[in-house]
């Protein structure tokens, strides 16, 4: 069964343009990294504002005593308590280690999250690469690239 990779003869502009591709996707994937952490920076402020509106709207005689009472207004939820939810569900799930035997590998939300992270690099390893091997192997091999 022949594989679908060969190498191609390029002119030396189609070479530079695929260099040109390759350091626009490096260019992407070193910024990238700002992505989660910006992300994060915005998920901090927004629970800080919700925080501060929940605490200045619910005071804690909000809060029934009544078990019925509880479970009528925990039937009730709205759109933002059912995110809560999930979110504290997600985070619980994500939260559980994989063990190996007796040994700790790491947490699921660790391993998912390693695990996107780099498919997008190697997404930007491979984008408009065309169907020969040549700008693959080079990112692989870091073939040293000659600009004329």
């Amino acid at each position: 069964m022949p594989l679908s990779w060969h190498f191609l003869d390029l002119s030396p502009e189609q070479k530079q343009a695929r260099r040109h591709h390759l350091d626009h996707y490096a260019f992407i994937a070193q910024i990238s990294v700002f992505v989660p952490l910006l992300l994060l920076q915005v998920y901090f402020l927004v629970t800080w504002i919700s925080g501060r509106l929940t605490r200045d709207r619910h005071g804690e005689s909000d809060v029934p005593s009544s078990s019925i009472r509880k479970e009528r207004m925990s039937e009730a939820l709205g759109f933002v308590d059912k995110v809560k939810y999930w979110k504290r569900r997600t985070v619980w799930w994500a939260g559980e280690p994989i063990e190996f035997g007796d040994w700790y590998v790491a947490r699921k939300g660790e391993v998912i999250v390693g695990l996107v992270w780099m498919i997008w690099l190697l997404g930007l390893c491979v984008a408009q690469t065309g169907d020969g091997e040549y700008e693959f192997s080079c990112v692989l091999l870091s073939c040293p690239r000659v600009v004329r």
